[in-house]
Parts: structure tokens; C-alpha cells; sequence
């Protein structure tokens, strides 16, 4: 088996058609797919009874999460590389065919996958390609290539093996620090240029939800993925820590950005937040390699305590 094609299910009863259509087209006996219902209550185990197959493997579980989900779909996957999709997306014409072709031609760990965002009328408004080839998985942070996501990566089932890879279990960040850990273990990646994969926005996608209890469970699995993290590069030989911190920082950065701009969050959260990063003797932060001007002068001003409660209180006013 060359590839297994891993999809957590959760209600996703107006999706998951085009989604597992968009691959059935293009499947042969290298391919697998494995999908996982994780206690939907809506018509998903309906819908997925229909494509079970031997080729198609529909497993139903009760409600575990989807980083339980995952690391199941890892230990039911039999393929060479596992491919991670969304339920609500779906891959575009030939794809499998590129990726199969090319990751039998070489022994690549990792592939880059091009991809394009589309909206609910299935009409493209963003693309990213990468070109990024023979090299290092960490080395593509030097580039700014920091992708959070697992849908743009086909990734060789045995490196997640050797270094015990596993999801934790985070309701929101959960990509990113198997996506972080991952690309420290990868000794050489390869970019599929094409567009092989469409990333659907959704109105009710849960990386826009900004409900109460969403944005508490964001900022503290932020905080815990921080500590994580830290803790993990304290690991990593020098040379790939001080490349890795280029993305790490891109994350505390962002997670500064979301207490200062969102009235849901507090000063007293702002500096909670400080204190924590501040005691992982990681605030303020390192200032190496930043040649954009914007981020030089955000950076700026979350490293000054007094500056960034001030801009806090100037969002607030706005808001």
C-alpha cells in the first residue's frame, strides 16, 4: 500500500460527498481510505455506509475528539504516506495521480502540497504553491513557510513511527505542534507544485468561532502549547532550535495579536499571558531575523509590558 488517505468525520453531512467523490475517482489498489466517524449525529454514518468498500474503510467510534480521532486513523493506517483531510474539503483532479508518481520516484519523508481556498460555491479566491525541494523539513521556516495545517503535507508513515509522533490532546492548536515536531524529524522534503488540494471556508468553521467559551479554550491551550513547545526546543540541537524559534515566535506573535485585538480577552488575561511566556524565559521576545518593518515594530511594542496594555485599552475604546 502506497498511500492512506485519513479523514476524521464529525457532522459533516453537507461535505462529506464531495469529499470522499473528489477521491473515489482517482483511487487504485495503492491507495486506501480510512474514515473515521467520530460520533456525528447528524446523517454522516448514513452517508459514509454508502462508499464503504474495500478500498474504502469506514470505522465508527463514539465522540472522542479529533485528536483522539487522528492518532487512531495513524494506527489503522497501512500505507507508506498517510495523507490527512478534512471532511469539508476536497482534493483536486489528479492529484493522487501526482502524488503517487512522485513519491515513488524518490524517498522523500515529507511533500509540500500546493493548495486554494474556496468559498461555499466552490470558487477559488487564494492559492499558495511551494517550491521548496531536496532540504531539510526545518529549513523551509528560513523561508517563512509556516503552515499549521496537516491537509498540505503527505508525510511518511514510518518517521511518525520512529519518533512516537501522537496528537495531543488540544481541542484547537493541535496541528501545529505535530506539524512543528514533525518538520524538526524530516531530512528531506519535496514540494508537489500543483494544486492538489481545496481548503473550504465555511462561516461555521471553528477557527472563526469567537464565543466565550471558544476564546477561553484558545487561550489556555495556547499557554499550554507554548510551554510545549518550549520544552521541546530545548531538545532540538542548536542550529534547528534557533531556526524552529523563527516559527515559534511567529506563533506567540500571533497569540499576543488575538489578547490585544479581541474584546473577549482581558488586560488581566494580557497579563497573565505575560507572565507565563516571561517565566519560560521566553518575553521578551528575540528580535534575530525579522526583516519586515511591520513586524519590527509589533515586536516592538509586545515586548514593552506598558505598550502593549496601551494598545489594549486603544482596541477596547474602538470596540
Amino acid at each position: 500500500m502506497k498511500l492512506s488517505i485519513l479523514i476524521p468525520a464529525y457532522n459533516v453531512e453537507k461535505y462529506i460527498e464531495k469529499c470522499i467523490d473528489s477521491i473515489i475517482c482517482q483511487i487504485d489498489d495503492n491507495i486506501e481510505v480510512i474514515i473515521i466517524n467520530d460520533g456525528s449525529t447528524d446523517n454522516t454514518p448514513k452517508i459514509l455506509e454508502k462508499y464503504r468498500s474495500n478500498n474504502i474503510i469506514i470505522i465508527t467510534q463514539d465522540n472522542k475528539g479529533v485528536a483522539f480521532t487522528r492518532n487512531r486513523l495513524l494506527q489503522e493506517a497501512k500505507g507508506e504516506y498517510i495523507w490527512f483531510i478534512d471532511a469539508d474539503d476536497f482534493i483536486s483532479k489528479d492529484a493522487l495521480n501526482n502524488i503517487i508518481n512522485i513519491s515513488g520516484n524518490n524517498s522523500d519523508e515529507l511533500f509540500l502540497l500546493g493548495y486554494q481556498h474556496v468559498n461555499n460555491d466552490l470558487i477559488p479566491f487564494a492559492k499558495k504553491e511551494f517550491k521548496e525541494k531536496n532540504t531539510p523539513g526545518y529549513l523551509i521556516v528560513n523561508n517563512k513557510i509556516y503552515e499549521n495545517v496537516l491537509w498540505n503535507k503527505v508525510i511518511k508513515l514510518s518517521v511518525i513511527k520512529d519518533h512516537n509522533l501522537t496528537f495531543d490532546n488540544f481541542t484547537t492548536g493541535e496541528d501545529f505542534i505535530f506539524c512543528y515536531k514533525l518538520l524538526t524529524f524530516i531530512s528531506s522534503l519535496n514540494s508537489i507544485k500543483t494544486i492538489c488540494y481545496n481548503y473550504r471556508l465555511t462561516q461555521n468553521s471553528i477557527c472563526q468561532k469567537r464565543d466565550k467559551l471558544h476564546m477561553k479554550v484558545l487561550y489556555d491551550n495556547s499557554i499550554s502549547q507554548i510551554q510545549l513547545i518550549n520544552n521541546f526546543n530545548k531538545q532540538l540541537p542548536k542550529d534547528i532550535s534557533d531556526v524552529m524559534y523563527l516559527w515559534f515566535r511567529h506563533f506567540i506573535e500571533g497569540f499576543f495579536f488575538s489578547l490585544i485585538r479581541f474584546k473577549e480577552y482581558s488586560i488581566n488575561d494580557l497579563n497573565y499571558a505575560i507572565d507565563v511566556i516571561k517565566s519560560e524565559n521566553l518575553y521578551p521576545l528575540k528580535k534575530y531575523e525579522i526583516s519586515d518593518i511591520k513586524e519590527k515594530f509589533f515586536l516592538r511594542i509586545i515586548n514593552s509590558r506598558s505598550l502593549i496594555v496601551i494598545l489594549k485599552v486603544l482596541f477596547r475604546i474602538k470596540d
